[in-house]
């Protein structure tokens, strides 16, 4: 969006060159773009929406989860590594590497002999 959250949209003029035609949605421009600002501050609710606006709101948030989502799951290990540091022992910190790892390879091992049996 190119306006601030405190613009009052009812007010805004629709500026669109002459020379050119309007470009597709724009009598709407305003008002959809207010109620998705009241949707981001919590004033309206995605079921007062038209599904048409919901599907918006729900592609546009999907778009930008998926566009983070790798710097998420980096802080998400990160943050589980240091939490593990800062409230564990060197000695302990090793343990509990250990302890899943043992884990993981003996679930590993069960999937693998389990497709083998099959």
């Amino acid at each position: 969006m190119r306006t601030r959250p405190d613009t009052d949209f009812r007010s805004a003029p629709l500026a669109l060159s002459s020379s050119r035609p309007a470009p597709i949605g724009a009598p709407v421009e305003n008002q959809l773009e207010h109620v998705l600002w009241q949707l981001v501050r919590g004033e309206v609710e995605l079921y007062e929406c038209t599904p048409a606006l919901a599907a918006l709101w729900h592609v546009a948030h999907a778009t930008g989860h998926a566009s983070r989502q790798a710097e998420i799951d980096r802080l998400k290990t990160e943050n589980d590594r240091l939490y593990l540091r800062a409230y564990n022992s060197p000695a302990q910190v090793a343990e509990i590497i250990q302890r899943r790892l043992d884990g993981h390879f003996e679930r590993e091992a069960a999937r693998f002999f389990e497709g083998v049996a099959a």
